[in-house]
């Protein structure tokens, strides 16, 4: 089984759901998983759920599909954030 990286394209052997590796995931007691993003959209032009799968049952559809360094290079021209929003403010415990 290939190693699961993100960035690649997978698919969940049991329900069959498709997409990009977002985040991976390392328990304590050994089970690693990933978040999935869909690359496609609802009829209702709205997004699929990012999903969490356990590694064990992702399928390789193709390797880096999209790179670490590029999505950093992408956060550098935009405010920083890499969610496309300004961090939360922070307030002092009372």
């Amino acid at each position: 089984m290939a190693k699961i990286r993100l960035g690649d394209r997978v698919k969940d052997e049991i329900t069959g759901y498709c997409g990009i590796v977002v985040c991976i995931s390392d328990y304590l007691y050994g089970c690693e998983r990933s978040m999935l993003e869909s690359e496609c959209i609802k009829d209702d032009g709205t997004l699929h759920d990012d999903l969490w799968f356990d590694n064990a049952r992702l399928i390789m559809l193709k390797k880096q599909v999209f790179s670490k360094r590029v999505a950093i290079q992408k956060i550098k021209q935009t405010n920083g954030t890499g969610g496309g929003s300004n961090p939360p403010s922070r307030r002092k415990l009372q």
